[in-house]
């Protein structure tokens, strides 16, 4: 978090380990931190190609902010920005 705003950098499930709800439960302790520090906006960027991933921000409540062309490497990908505003 900077001042008021916070980012995600990075979220990673191993494979093994995917559809057991860990990352919806790691995205709700963040959001959980970042609301009682009094964070007013979280942003992160996902893959376009990760609809798995988009669809469970969405669930959080984030919505698209816009893209990044060429954000990924290997492969090169757009990545799309999503915010979530805590308080208005």
């Amino acid at each position: 978090m900077i001042i008021d705003e916070g980012h995600i950098l990075n979220l990673a499930v191993h494979q093994e380990f995917r559809g057991r709800g860990i990352a919806s439960f790691m995205i709700k302790e963040v959001l959980d931190m970042m609301r009682d520090i009094n964070c007013r906006s979280v942003f992160l960027e996902v893959r376009v190609s990760n609809e798995k991933a988009r669809k469970m921000y969405e669930k959080f409540g984030f919505s698209l902010l816009g893209t990044r062309k060429n954000y990924y490497v290997s492969p090169v990908e757009d990545a799309v920005m999503m915010v979530l505003r805590l308080i208005n």
